[in-house]
């Protein structure tokens, strides 16, 4: 059996400054067009539409969403869970 629980201990992760930030002053230039880089590498695309959905297997979604079948998602308490908090407070 596969063991699927988060581990116990955390992993930390190193913080890295901004190449932007160590730049000096004097090189305006230089900033800017490490400022664009830095951006096109680590922020999100403001449109999502462009990717595609993740494929779903449609008998699982139709199980999922039939009258009275009541879905139990599985790691709730890793990755919380997606019901809004009303709904939570039925079951």
């Amino acid at each position: 059996a596969q063991d699927l629980r988060a581990p116990d201990e955390l992993t930390l992760r190193s913080h890295h400054p901004s190449i932007v930030h160590t730049l000096p002053d004097a090189y305006p230039d230089l900033k800017h067009e490490f400022s664009k880089l830095e951006s096109q590498m680590f922020d999100k695309p403001k449109k999502r539409s462009s990717e595609p959905l993740t494929p779903v297997l449609p008998d699982a979604h139709d199980r999922i969403f039939t009258p009275g079948y009541h879905y139990e998602p599985v790691h709730t308490e890793i990755y919380g869970t997606y019901l809004p908090r009303a709904s939570r407070r039925l079951y």
